[in-house]
C-alpha cells in the first residue's frame, strides 16, 4: 500500500472512532447551550410560544 493511501486510511479511521464522542458532546453540551441561549432572550411562559425580547431579562436580573 502507498504510503499516502495508508495514511488517509488512518485519518479516516480516527475520524470514524471519534465521531460518536464528537455526536454525543454535540447532542449533550452544545446544543443545550445554544438553546438555552436562545431561550435566555426570550419571554417564554412554557404555555405559548417564546417571544424574543433580546436582553431584557438580563437587564432585569442585573436592576435587581
Amino acid at each position: 500500500m502507498r504510503p499516502r493511501k495508508r495514511q488517509l486510511r488512518e485519518w479516516l479511521t480516527a475520524y470514524a472512532l471519534l465521531a460518536p464522542s464528537f455526536a454525543g458532546l454535540a447532542v449533550f453540551v452544545l446544543w443545550p447551550m445554544v438553546y438555552s441561549g436562545y431561550l435566555s432572550l426570550t419571554d417564554w411562559d412554557f404555555l405559548e410560544e417564546p417571544r424574543f425580547i433580546g436582553l431584557q431579562n438580563y437587564e432585569k436580573l442585573l436592576a435587581t
